[in-house]
């Protein structure tokens, strides 16, 4: 008797389900508290990241500030309770827009500052508002910070870890060259690429803009050492480095670099109004997922609806896949009636997940209830889509008071953490009432997968009895189980309801085949 090849296999419906709210998590004081990024940790825990103002420590914050607004970490155990929280910065405002995990364990933090040297800030004021980061060890200790920029306004938004332990950072600059900065600047704000060596020490800058305002606010690296970034352009083609042409008043711009900063092609993407980029996340065919929003209706490079209504200046969110060359391959709205944004993305087997808020009622693509008082207080919103862009589902928390989330982060269980801020209020299907102002707001909400496992089994025992398995899934959602010989035809086995144990499943068939691959895909609710 030969024993079968058996592959067990994931993919999802692309059909609504519900998300399963699993728990809630309140981080901060008295003050003014926002969480802007979230990191899991080697050992299950997590690392916030995000800003404080005031020096109130009530709550769960013990970190006193430095000034007007400070960087703020918190480290949580696997529980999500914190274990110790840290603020940096100095008399000034200082605004975190990063973190970023180094493969030493330790964490750069990523944003700018108005501070003179003081507190924790130990580099020199440039002028204005200075590019700014500080590199901290795992125990959130300050090892390094530097400063770039000029005369002006200078910020980073996102940043990478190279091979060679140096970093490349992207933001914004409004200042000519100086101390802090080489590249000159094209107009009023000139998107920015800095590259450091793992000291901190800056072994080249560029600009990239024409001559109105450009910025980027993300980066992913390519295999062969160079990135994309990604963000906005206000400017006209061929001014400064920028040859790609204007459809509205803000495009979503994306470029393609070198290992150097050298342009290999950028694009422009939008229709009449405006449209930018938040997030970028690679695909395994060596292209993009450009995440961001519009307020653009068809037309120009967009052909996917705006669903807000005519005249309402409200935004969707935004979707643009590439291909590894910048070709166009679709673009897709998501949101209601009111303002909808996405700010953070990964990629999951099966698609992508979207962190965001929403102000819309049900409506447009948008299946979950508006819990906010009106347009202007919005709730977090967690989207679902599969590869091709698909929504399957979405999810909305909060109060009639505003909630936004900022970031998320897939947990080991395949549960998703989405962080952000909020206000008080335990209207809605948010229960904890604040430590007061605006605090550091997460949720957790349930995994949607189904895992199958395979049982210990002799061929001879699969040659009487058939191959026996298990599914995992999401409590009172319903599985497909699904089998096929070659991964291209697929039969139904059974459907299952998944509850709090796992589930038993034998494949009775499965005595006299060499090979049989499956998967668990999820069914519709009703």
């Amino acid at each position: 008797m030969k024993l079968p090849i058996v592959v067990l296999s994931l993919t999802w419906m692309i059909n609504p389900v519900r998300a399963a709210l699993v728990s809630e998590h309140l981080f901060g004081g008295s003050g003014q508290e926002a969480v802007r990024d979230v990191l899991v940790l080697p050992d299950g825990g997590l690392l916030l990241a995000g800003s404080v103002a005031g020096v109130g420590t009530k709550g769960n914050r013990t970190a006193a500030g430095y000034g007007g607004r400070d960087f703020w970490l918190m480290r949580l155990n696997t529980q999500a309770q914190p274990v110790w929280d840290t603020a940096y910065g100095g008399e000034d405002t200082d605004e975190l827009r990063r973190a970023l995990p180094l493969r030493s364990g330790g964490f750069l933090l990523i944003g700018s500052s108005l501070s003179p040297s003081g507190g924790t800030r130990t580099a020199a004021s440039l002028g204005g508002a200075d590019a700014w980061v500080t590199l901290v060890d795992p125990q959130g200790t300050p090892v390094w910070d530097r400063a770039f920029g000029g005369d002006s306004a200078d910020q980073f938004t996102h940043g990478i870890e190279l091979a060679d332990g140096g970093f490349l950072l992207v933001g914004a600059s409004s200042s000519q060259p100086g101390p802090g900065k080489s590249s000159g600047l094209y107009g009023e704000t000139d998107g920015w690429v800095v590259r450091l060596d793992a000291q901190g020490n800056r072994l080249w800058d560029r600009s990239y803009g024409g001559t109105f305002t450009d910025e980027l606010h993300a980066i992913v690296p390519v295999a062969d050492g160079g990135c994309y970034v990604a963000g906005f352009s206000d400017s006209r083609p061929q001014t400064g480095n920028k040859t790609s042409p204007a459809y509205g008043f803000r495009d979503v711009w994306v470029l393609r670099l070198n290992a150097t900063g050298e342009i290999l092609w950028e694009k422009s993407l939008g229709g009449s109004s405006d449209d930018w980029a938040a997030d970028l996340v690679g695909t395994a065919d060596g292209g993009l997922l450009v995440v961001g929003n519009s307020l653009s209706f068809v037309g120009g490079t967009k052909t996917s609806t705006n669903y807000s209504a005519p005249g309402s200046l409200s935004a969707d969110g935004w979707l643009n896949r590439l291909d590894p060359s910048g070709i166009l391959l679709w673009d897709r709205s998501y949101g209601g009636a009111g303002p909808d944004l996405f700010r953070r993305a990964l990629a999951v087997p099966g698609g992508f997940v979207f962190a965001g808020h929403s102000a819309s009622p049900p409506g447009g693509t948008k299946t979950s209830p508006a819990f906010g008082a009106d347009f202007l207080t919005p709730d977090g919103w967690f989207a679902r889509v599969d590869a091709q862009g698909v929504p399957i589902w979405d999810f909305s928390f909060g109060a009639s008071a505003a909630d936004e989330a900022e970031a998320l982060a897939q947990l080991p269980d395949g549960s998703y953490f989405l962080v952000g801020r909020g206000q008080e209020g335990t209207n809605g299907n948010r229960t904890l009432p604040g430590f007061g102002g605006d605090d550091g707001y997460a949720v957790r909400l349930a995994s949607d997968e189904g895992r199958l496992t395979s049982a210990p089994q002799t061929a001879a025992e699969i040659g009487r009895s058939g191959f026996r398995f298990t599914l995992v899934g999401q409590s009172n959602l319903s599985y497909r189980i699904e089998r096929s010989p070659n991964l291209i035809n697929w039969g139904l086995l059974s459907t299952q309801q998944a509850g709090g144990a796992p589930l038993s499943l034998t494949d009775w068939e499965a005595t006299n085949v060499l090979r049989r691959f499956y998967r668990a895909r999820l069914v519709p609710a009703p």
